[in-house]
């Protein structure tokens, strides 16, 4: 599909996004840092534990009780198939936790770059009507991928 065909596709949707590189406003909250930071620490800190402490019991209790996997069920799974660059096999155990890992990987050098390289940022600009479509949309997505699991059987 050409850019122009994708442009008109996405007028008559009726999507209307913005995509910006604005500088860190003054007194604003580095978002970007605070993220990136948290990303690092769990990257660091996960093996950490394990090697200290040993791998915690990896227990569930609501599919214990249920015999249905929960909505993070295979997310730990997920993230290591990503981690030895498995892509359809940690998309298999867990679609939506998968796309996460990854656009969080992408993420942590974006805002480590942007805050130290004190660079712009990446705004994205929604109309109230977008956020009303993405607000019924999450949960839908949240629900498909619960489907998945309990239909994939995990």
């Amino acid at each position: 599909m050409r850019l122009r065909e994708c442009i008109g596709a996405n007028k008559a949707i009726g999507f209307k996004v913005q995509i910006q590189f604005q500088p860190l406003a003054p007194r604003a909250i580095d978002h970007e840092l605070i993220w990136s930071l948290l990303g690092l620490c769990i990257v660091a800190g996960v093996p950490l534990w394990v090697w200290l402490f040993g791998p915690p019991p990896l227990r569930c209790s609501f599919h214990d009780i249920t015999t249905y996997p929960c909505l993070t069920c295979g997310a730990t799974r997920s993230l290591l198939a990503l981690a030895h660059l498995h892509l359809w096999t940690a998309f298999r155990f867990n679609p939506l936790c998968a796309i996460c890992w990854a656009l969080w990987a992408l993420y942590i050098p974006y805002g480590l770059i942007a805050s130290f390289g004190k660079l712009p940022r990446l705004r994205l600009t929604l109309s109230n009507r977008d956020w009303l479509v993405l607000r019924f949309l999450a949960p839908l997505v949240v629900i498909a991928n619960w489907a998945w699991l309990i239909w994939d059987k995990r």
